[in-house]
């Protein structure tokens, strides 16, 4: 240090007190303009601002290769890099980490803004804001503060000084003495705070008496004029001495680098010229002189001071020594140039990704919850519209929203007339519940928080006729506005309109997620300071990246990408999704390709496939097992007890365990159709015609409809086929062309209406169901195959399966259709024994009773009606195993012939789904088996655990 010192001359040791404002988003002249203050009067240091990473490290670079001294860089990146570059990660405002009630979240928070800070050749931060906020109408703290309690706000501030400077990142607290009870923005003029020595001294100063003890390493100084410090009017705290070094310095003991809010401000400049405001501020106390203008005229000006004797060269070389003291600290005398390659990628790594998610759902707060009504529960008894206030498109929040059930979308612009927000108030009242995301909000106190008086009159009356659940993405204040805030049943204050505040915000209300924030201010006397309620999470899908859920996104990405791709290139299939969720988090949703090969409409997650045989377990089988529970179904139970028809055949003793198993003896399947064919390819009488009429209502497909009472020759054909006389497992279509059937006569009700009523409605999964036409739109489903003997079309819309299509489409063994999304809800309901959005749909024990081996001992691999991996798996080869290498015995799911596949393993609380269409546009292609993609995506999922 004092080597370094000797080296320079005069102008340069004052020079090393200036650091000037860069840019990269700049032109050249800045850069020369930057150049020449390096060269010409050896500055200190540069605070950047607005810009993008990669141009600002070439800047950096460039910058430090030309100086003789290093060049101490720093930014104000209060909310990390995101606050001023693009393409960088932004974490929340500080008044949304007031709500965080784990200190440690926020050190880690300072530790990665450190980090990256380093990536980019940045050595100081103008971070932590410890400012305590107690004017709702500050127009230039306010959400920048951790909140208004001064002891809250000295434990997160300490937090994130000791995360950056663990790290070797200079932290500045700021804005000295307190700028959080000001009316007056600094930028624009001078604020004065009016408080007595005492009450500073309780609130203003505590955080920063707080942030000295641990060992703060530096402090900005603002301007604003406080008669208890400074009783001389006009000067601000900048340039008063009693305040830097008086109370700083002496009283407060502080013996870190003092800097000075930007010189540029119209704080300090309406009452003090340029020149002049640096010497001032030298003569108070300050180390570092931030964002001056003209350095000739500061330098000049020192020197002139220095000569009249109004400074000493002590006073320089003690700032200039504390300076290059810093600057060692910070391992600047070992500066290497930035790597410019891979640096995108180096700040925006899965790591911050994960702690800005964590930071984003511990900061939810809810204020307000009426009856619990936050996780929304009871799907099935709700009619839900979701609304847009402020924005005239779908949100990220109204989109998450539609994730979890089937929920009327609506929007509304700001600038929407009176009579539009008459006509969908009417719309609304119709609902059971409103969940409403106000958007589009401002900050500022002086532009009424972003909200118009219409907005504020229509949550006013929406409240009054229909419990609402409102999602303020803004300033907690806002809430002020809103008079009858607390008829609402529920309130999420989100703070801010990221993204992740409002995916994150939709999981929380129906309880993806929980809740655990507090309101870090008072926002009106019934929501104070403190205020929130917990509210329960993990009931229902939660939507994160694999780390959240120890798995590895990018070996993850490159290897499902990867499989597809090739899929899609060798024809396996047109298009495909594959969903996988670990521990009742969604971790991979991904589309691949088209709906068919020669068409330009891709995949994407809300289109439905048509499940085949997945049908057995999805459809069929839950009714089963619910019916099981209560006790109407005996597995041990002869199955003609059920199904009399089979009473007084071969199939009379067959058990419901046995069907179930595939252990019955019952033929693998007949095809049902080509009975109603002539030899010249006509149809037979009553059998089939290509109209519908009374003698044929019943639809197989666009161009053809069945007999009235032709159920009953497949009937027939089923009782007369023999079964085998050896009892062995043979996967068998029979029995569940029955279940639909025995489950009408058994719970009273039609079939499909059994099970939407006690399982995808309960669920949420709406799209589940068979004959979709009548419920979407043709643009949503993925067509199957060109059916060239049967029916004679393609079949879009209509089940693949030809025995399904002989019963209308309805039948235990095929003709469901559905998202990845809303199967995979019933399968997580599996993997949590039967338990999901707040309620037990089936009973544990059940649930463990149908996906346990049955005939294991036989070799036989399945449960009830589920499929489970080879006996003895882990010791066949990959070609031969199944589903995979790795899946426990614990696990089960089904595949089904058009591509499709679900497969759920306890053990390591993994979820998959994969749906194509392989069967487009014929049946005779295997190279989706052939080449083990289903396989070798599970195998993928199973191997990035962990890594």
């Amino acid at each position: 240090m004092d080597s370094v010192y000797s080296t320079l001359t005069p102008k340069e040791r004052i020079g090393q007190l200036i650091m000037v404002a860069g840019f990269s988003n700049k032109g050249p002249e800045h850069q020369v303009q930057i150049e020449s203050l390096i060269r010409d009067y050896g500055i200190g240091g540069i605070a950047f601002f607005q810009g993008g990473p990669v141009r600002q490290s070439v800047l950096v670079n460039r910058y430090q290769e030309i100086t003789k001294v290093p060049l101490l860089m720093a930014m104000d990146a209060e909310w990390g890099l995101g606050m001023r570059l693009d393409s960088t990660t932004r974490f929340p405002y500080q008044m949304a980490l007031g709500a965080v009630q784990n200190p440690d979240l926020i050190y880690r928070m300072g530790s990665e803004i450190a980090r990256q800070l380093k990536e980019t050749g940045i050595q100081m931060n103008f971070a932590p804001v410890a400012d305590v906020n107690n004017n709702p109408a500050n127009p230039v703290i306010n959400y920048r503060s951790f909140g208004e309690d001064p002891l809250e706000v000295s434990v997160r501030s300490r937090a994130y000084m000791n995360g950056m400077q663990d790290m070797h990142v200079l932290a500045t607290g700021k804005h000295f003495p307190g700028h959080g009870d000001t009316g007056v923005d600094s930028h624009f003029a001078l604020p004065q705070i009016l408080q007595s020595r005492s009450r500073l001294d309780s609130v203003e100063l505590v955080p920063f008496r707080q942030l000295i003890a641990d060992g703060l390493g530096s402090m900005m100084i603002a301007h604003l004029e406080v008669p208890a410090l400074e009783p001389e009017p006009r000067i601000p705290t900048t340039l008063s001495k009693r305040v830097v070094t008086d109370l700083l310095r002496n009283e407060m003991n502080f013996k870190g680098l003092i800097v000075t809010d930007a010189l540029n401000m119209k704080g300090v400049t309406s009452v003090t010229p340029p020149g002049e405001i640096e010497v001032k501020a030298l003569q108070a106390g300050s180390d570092l002189l931030i964002y001056v203008e003209d350095v000739g005229l500061a330098i000049r000006s020192i020197e002139e001071a220095l000569r009249k004797g109004t400074l000493t060269e002590v006073d320089i070389e003690h700032r200039c020594k504390a300076i290059l003291a810093v600057k060692n600290w910070s391992g600047l005398q070992a500066w290497k140039p930035i790597g410019i390659e891979g640096l995108t990628e180096r700040l925006n790594n899965t790591e911050a990704d994960l702690l800005n998610r964590e930071l984003v759902a511990s900061s939810l707060t809810v204020v307000q919850n009426r009856r619990n009504i936050i996780p929304v529960k009871g799907l099935d008894s709700l009619r839900i519209a979701s609304v847009v206030l402020g924005r005239p498109e779908e949100t990220l929040f109204q989109h998450r929203l539609g994730s979890y059930a089937d929920i009327t979308p609506f929007r509304i612009a700001e600038t929407a007339t009176p009579e539009q927000f008459l006509m969908l108030l009417q719309e609304l009242k119709s609902y059971s519940l409103v969940i409403l995301g106000v958007h589009n909000m401002d900050q500022r106190a002086a532009k009424n928080f972003g909200l118009t008086p219409q907005e504020i009159d229509f949550i006013r009356m929406i409240s009054e006729n229909v419990p609402v659940i409102a999602a303020f993405f803004g300033n907690p204040y806002a809430v002020s506005l809103i008079d009858e805030a607390v008829s609402l049943a529920g309130v999420v204050i989100a703070y801010q309109e990221t993204a992740l505040a409002q995916d994150l915000a939709a999981q929380l209300i129906f309880g993806g997620i929980g809740a655990n924030g507090r309101l870090p201010v008072t926002v009106v006397p019934w929501y104070q300071a403190g205020d929130g309620t917990d509210t329960e999470g993990g009931i229902r899908f939660s939507y994160t990246i694999p780390e959240a859920a120890g798995m590895h996104s990018g070996i993850l990405k490159k290897k499902i990408d990867s499989i597809a791709a090739a899929g899609i290139a060798a024809g396996a299939f047109p298009g495909c999704e594959v969903f996988a969720a670990r521990n009742g988090k969604v971790i991979f949703q991904q589309c691949y390709g088209h709906h068919v090969y020669e068409s330009l409409q891709p995949v994407t997650p809300g289109d439905l496939f048509d499940m085949a045989s997945v049908t057995k377990t999805s459809a069929a089988l839950p009714a089963i097992i619910r019916l099981y529970q209560d006790k109407k179904i005996d597995l041990d139970a002869p199955f003609s007890r059920y199904w009399t028809d089979f009473r007084g055949t071969d199939k009379k003793d067959i058990t419901v365990r046995e069907v179930l198993a595939h252990r019955a003896g019952l033929a693998s399947w007949i095809p049902f159709w080509t009975d109603t064919k002539t030899v010249t390819g006509a149809y037979k009488k009553n059998t089939m015609q290509a109209d519908s009429s009374n003698r044929f209502p019943v639809r197989v497909s666009a161009g053809l409809w069945r007999f009235r009472n032709y159920d009953r020759e497949i009937y027939k054909q089923i009782r007369e086929e023999p079964v085998l006389k050896e009892k062995k497992y043979v996967y068998s279509d029979l029995g569940f062309h029955l279940w639909p059937k025995v489950i009408e006569k058994l719970s009273g009700k039609r079939y499909e209406q059994y099970i939407s009523d006690n399982i995808y409605q309960p669920l949420g999964a709406t799209t589940l169901g068979y004959n979709p036409l009548g419920r979407f739109s043709p643009d949503r489903i993925i067509p199957t195959e060109r059916d060239t003997f049967f029916r004679m079309e393609t079949l879009h819309g209509y089940v693949h399966d030809e025995g399904a299509a002989m019963l209308g489409g309805v039948s235990g063994n095929a003709g469901l259709f559905g998202t990845a999304e809303d199967l995979a809800k019933v399968y997580q309901m599996y993997l949590w024994r039967g338990y999901y959005g707040g309620r037990q749909l089936l009973e544990r024990d059940a649930m463990d009773e149908f996906t346990r081996y049955q005939y294991e001992p036989e070799g036989i691999r399945r449960g009830l009606g589920f499929d489970k991996p080879m006996i003895g798996n882990d010791t066949l080869s990959f070609e031969n195993c199944y589903p995979c290498p790795s899946a426990s015995p614990a696990s089960f799911g089904h595949t089904g012939y058009t591509g499709t596949m679900v497969w759920a393993d306890p053990s390591n609380g993994l979820l998959y789904v994969f749906l194509c269409n392989r069967v487009y546009p014929t049946r005779d292609n295997s190279k989706l088996t052939d080449m083990y993609i289903r396989k070798s995506i599970l195998e993928a999922l199973y191997e990035s655990i962990g890594e």
